[in-house]
């Protein structure tokens, strides 16, 4: 899964830059990074894959292939993808409100997968690690980050 993957450039990325410049606060780096790589690159990777393939994903995920739902999700994944990667460069609220939409989602998605996997679907996109840490860790770790940052002043 690439959600470890970007966590990891994500991190990198922001011990980076803080390298480079002092003055900006590790947390307002690392949430910038995390909504690029792990909510932007993530989530247009998604959006293709439910899109353009969505029998292989459905069959990943332990769905029926063939239902319109995929194609929704595709369209979530897109709107979400593209925010995280505009939160690269636009700053605020808008980091605020891309985290808060994000978090929710993924967060819901954790959830549905954990009922599927009570219910014995344990596809390789449905249960396990990367799904854990991409729908459940990395959101609350984003939540918490966008939440201490809102009134900080720092953009």
């Amino acid at each position: 899964m690439f959600s470890f993957l970007f966590f990891f450039l994500a991190l990198v990325s922001s011990i980076w830059v803080r390298y480079r410049s002092p003055a900006v606060p590790f947390s307002a780096l690392f949430l910038r990074f995390l909504l690029f790589f792990n909510v932007g690159l993530q989530g247009l990777l998604a959006s293709v894959a439910h899109v353009f393939w969505p029998a292989e994903t459905a069959r990943q995920i332990g769905w029926a292939p063939g239902s319109p739902f995929q194609f929704e999700m595709g369209m979530a994944n897109l709107a979400f993808g593209l925010l995280g990667v505009l939160s690269l460069f636009w700053s605020g609220r808008f980091r605020l409100a891309t985290a808060l939409g994000s978090s929710i989602l993924f967060l819901g998605c954790a959830y549905g997968h954990w009922v599927q996997y009570l219910k014995a679907d344990h596809a390789p996109y449905n249960s396990g690690a990367g799904i854990i840490f991409a729908d459940f860790v990395v959101p609350l770790i984003i939540l918490v980050l966008a939440l201490c940052r809102r009134n900080d002043g720092v953009r």
